[in-house]
């Protein structure tokens, strides 16, 4: 229970700090931060000086808050903690990047970053800071910080153990399935996007058009063939709802937001709802079964 309770307080500081810099309370924000941290953020440099993040955060934002507050929003999800020993713990974090007015993409679209924070944390007086936050930029230009891909991808991050303990540990367990998933679908990591489902797990498209798979090596060809036609992708999941059907045993749902290019350049996205079910195995919980169904039409055209 200590350690569910760990990861939910490093989520709920993450969570503050997108609403102070939404909000335009960068005093606060930078308080969210160890007086030695260090922020790497590609184009707006890197910052090593805690003292100066409240003034380097007002300035970075000042073209995109011209309407005031809230004028542009940060949604930060798929988060992923690893606690570690002595206060400390690293963590994921997907970043979606939306604005207002005239800092809008052509053609109106509001959103302007996509990318994933690679941090690390550290308990200072009973509270957990960010000592570390590399952004690394998805989309719609790729910068990526050194070593991310060396520390993130093609399964060379260890899988957290899920915390043992009650049902609410059960349910943060699960929900990690799908970040970890997304983590390894959007690396391009094979093993790692598979490791969250059982072994004759039941991933079902049809609603999607496409086909029904079943056991791992289905699995494994149809992600392959998602490998090999697609440039670059981002799967966010959101609105989780579990319901405990036995000790090892669970059903429920999420949305998933979908976005990406092929090959080619064309666009590859779904709004869509997932039906779950899930099953404990040798002491670790896993999709046994994933219907995927779209909430809007999806562009699947070039897929």
């Amino acid at each position: 229970m200590n350690e569910l309770l760990e990861t939910e307080a490093i989520k709920h500081m993450r969570t503050l700090g997108a609403g102070y810099l939404d909000a335009g309370d960068y005093r606060a924000l930078a308080e969210l931060y160890t007086s030695d941290a260090v922020c790497e953020f590609g184009p707006y440099g890197t910052w090593d000086d805690q003292s100066t993040f409240e003034g380097a955060f007002r300035e970075a934002e000042a073209p995109f808050t011209t309407a005031g507050p809230y004028s542009n929003l940060h949604a930060v999800v798929n988060h992923i903690v690893t606690l570690g020993d002595d206060d400390t713990a690293t963590g994921l974090v997907y970043l979606l990047d939306f604005v207002t007015g005239d800092q809008m993409r052509p053609g109106g679209n509001p959103l302007y970053w996509l990318g994933i924070y690679d941090e690390a944390y550290r308990k200072v007086d009973g509270h957990w800071r960010i000592a570390r936050q590399s952004l690394n930029f998805i989309w719609p230009e790729r910068m990526l910080n050194d070593g991310f891909l060396e520390r993130h991808a093609n399964g060379s991050t260890a899988t957290p153990t899920p915390p043992d303990g009650d049902r609410t540990s059960d349910l943060e367990a699960i929900r990690q399935l799908s970040a970890r998933y997304a983590r390894g679908l959007d690396a391009f990591d094979m093993d790692g996007l598979l490791e969250p489902f059982a072994d004759d797990a039941v991933f079902d498209a049809s609603p999607m058009g496409l086909e029904s798979y079943s056991g791992m090596d289905a699995l494994r060809e149809f992600f392959g063939h998602n490998q090999d036609v697609m440039a670059d992708q981002m799967h966010l999941f959101s609105n989780f709802i579990v319901d405990f059907d036995g000790p090892d045993d669970a059903h429920g749902s999420n949305y998933l937001l979908q976005d990406g290019h092929n090959k080619d350049g064309a666009t590859v996205k779904c709004f869509c709802r997932n039906d779950d079910t899930y099953r404990r195995v040798d002491g670790r919980w896993r999709i046994a079964s994933r219907v995927i169904s779209p909430l809007m039409p999806p562009q699947l055209e070039s897929y």
